[in-house]
């Protein structure tokens, strides 16, 4: 997946033996962040204003609307401006930006890799006409040092047509490789269920949204609970979890910023998907 310090330079082999396989996540969802961010930009609004925007609609766009691929954007030159906020640490509210760091084959499927470049952190997802799915992802352990997690069978996170009440499950094992010799696995499963369309106001026009749920078993038993919201046009721009709320507050589509990630940070070879 992507392009990564090998985990042996920075831990003994001794630490990464304590990794529980219960420390391996189901699925994240692109551009979100629960770990601590850099702070790059200032916000001009208060947190808490795009949830709070929201506005039931009394008719539905999914009646209406063809294409469904526009809930995530895949232009490399977009950039998404989130901030979030942790629920142990409310005073707290971080900024970052989010972006697509490339594109690739694997399989015959066209890839697309969602970076966050201050975390060092992102998903590698594609997109059908029947849904999305995420593949591949990097979580944060430690807090400083980041694990690919491979995802097999890959999790669809949208399902097309979004109507309002479909519930759909998918199941899959997250495998992690330390030292690229010690294999980690753990049975997830994940159900998904559509809440509804509303409006929201975003940079002051309206936008419209579809609300997604997930209830994520990652094999331990517990259930963890999250909410994110799809932007016609614009893609993710809010998740609520147990750990913290993140939301957009600036998209701005086709920005020739130069980003300072690599522009070979490509999922590195350990990344097809698990002989399991």
């Amino acid at each position: 997946m992507k392009k990564l310090v090998y985990i042996s330079m920075i831990m003994t082999l001794s630490l990464f033996c304590s990794l529980k396989a219960a420390d391996v996540p189901a699925v994240i969802t692109p551009l979100t962040s629960p770990s601590a961010i850099v702070n790059t930009f200032s916000a001009d609004v208060p947190f808490g204003t795009l949830e709070n925007s929201a506005t039931t609609l009394c008719a539905s766009v999914s009646e209406t609307l063809k294409d469904w691929q526009s809930l995530s954007p895949v232009n490399m030159q977009d950039r998404w401006y989130f901030r979030i906020r942790h629920k142990d640490r409310p005073d707290d509210i971080n900024n970052v930006v989010g972006l697509i760091d490339s594109k690739f084959m694997l399989g015959g499927n066209d890839y697309y890799y969602y970076f966050v470049p201050q975390e060092n952190k992102g998903n590698v997802v594609r997109f059908t006409k029947e849904g999305a799915y995420i593949r591949n992802l990097k979580f944060p352990v430690f807090g400083f040092i980041f694990l690919d997690v491979l995802l097999d069978p890959e999790i669809e996170y949208l399902k097309f047509p979004m109507k309002t009440g479909d519930t759909w499950e998918s199941d899959s094992t997250g495998t992690v490789y330390l030292l690229n010799m010690i294999k980690i696995t753990r049975k997830t499963s994940a159900k998904f269920t559509v809440l509804g369309e509303d409006d929201i106001t975003l940079s002051g026009k309206k936008e419209h949204v579809f609300r997604v749920s997930s209830d994520i078993d990652k094999g331990d038993g517990k259930v963890e609970h999250e909410e994110q919201w799809f932007c016609v046009n614009i893609g993710m721009i809010y998740q609520s979890t147990d750990a913290y709320t993140l939301e957009l507050y600036k998209f701005v589509p086709g920005n020739d910023v130069v980003h300072d990630t690599d522009a070979n940070s490509q999922p590195d070879g350990n990344t097809t998907t698990a002989n399991m």
